[in-house]
């Protein structure tokens, strides 16, 4: 029967537990995600197994170690607490352990070996482990219950098109640079049905957030502190956010179909002239659901003219 273990949620922690967004990693490394309220009745009606969740009488509950212990983004899309890694796994050879399969905090699958586990329990930074001291040294043993024995590999070639990519646009900006080139961006969350598929799509668009945050320190002046906020990371549902050129971010057209998915309602299109000391920036407020702008702010000539240019084709090429 397949598995599957919880290894983060996302919402507001002050709610029930029930209320809240978990995500699931399956033994095949397909990814569920599923409200509390459903995940508490599949529990309960055995329309699903995971290792690592029970229902009580308060709600879901964590058997292998604390709820609070593993990663939680809130509303805000940032951590609360501390991320931890999640042990999905082990690895036997001849009755022996060898490695564990673990989900890293930021969203990608790994084997570490048994020493790697130990110390990352040491460290506070495991969720359903402790370390237990053996003749042959430290291994990392479950709080309640056991992990499941993972037999086979996972292909390396995943299959991106059967993983259901979806990309769901956040913002789009861009800045007239120093060198008078025009550098095009956006904003997008990336998730999926598969964490091998995500893992390889993260690889490429990573390649394309540093590019984009290249250019705009070498010509729009940004530090890394001031562009930290387009770092990519871990978001809810195990997939991942990130700033990357227009042109990556195209690219993934292949992937959804031929659309993007717009779930926030109001998203800003803007252009920046960084040729100017104060960086006059022109924005556009954008309503995904009507279709209309809401709410415009000027910069000056310049950022007004690109900012139209660039609002003409995002929304008849990226928001249909």
């Amino acid at each position: 029967m397949k598995y599957f273990t919880m290894v983060m949620r996302s919402g507001n922690v002050k709610d029930n537990p029930n209320m809240m967004m978990y995500t699931l990693i399956g033994d095949d490394l397909s990814i569920t995600n599923l409200p509390g309220t459903k995940l508490a009745e599949a529990i309960n009606t055995k329309k699903i197994n995971v290792v690592n969740m029970a229902v009580t009488s308060q709600g879901l509950v964590s058997t292998n170690g604390a709820i609070k212990n593993y990663t939680t983004i809130g509303p805000d899309g940032n951590f609360v607490g501390t991320p931890r890694n999640v042990i999905l796994g082990r690895h036997e050879t001849n009755g022996k352990l060898t490695s564990y399969v673990i989900f890293g905090v930021d969203g990608r699958v790994g084997v570490v070996s048994p020493a790697q586990a130990a110390q990352l329990a040491q460290q506070g930074l495991l969720a359903n482990g402790k370390v237990r001291h053996t003749d042959s040294g430290d291994i990392v043993a479950a709080i309640g219950g056991t992990y499941p024995l993972i037999e086979e590999k996972v292909a390396t070639e995943p299959d991106t098109k059967a993983a259901k990519i979806t990309v769901d646009v956040v913002f789009f900006g861009s800045a007239i640079g120093k060198d008078s080139t025009t550098y095009k961006f956006g904003g997008v969350i990336v998730t999926g049905q598969s964490v091998p598929a995500l893992n390889k799509i993260r690889q490429t668009m990573e390649k394309g957030n540093e590019q984009i945050k290249s250019a705009l320190k070498a010509h729009r002046g940004y530090t890394d502190e001031t562009l930290a906020s387009f770092n990519v990371k871990l978001a809810p549902g195990a997939g991942f956010y990130g700033v990357y050129p227009l042109e990556f971010i195209r690219n993934l057209l292949k992937l959804t179909n031929g659309a993007y998915k717009a779930s926030i309602k109001h998203i800003m299109i803007g252009c920046t002239d960084c040729t100017e000391d104060d960086h006059p920036e022109t924005i556009v407020i954008y309503d995904t659901k009507e279709k209309a702008v809401v709410k415009a702010i000027k910069g000056n000539d310049k950022s007004e003219v690109g900012a139209k240019k660039y609002y003409k084709y995002i929304t008849e090429n990226f928001l249909k």
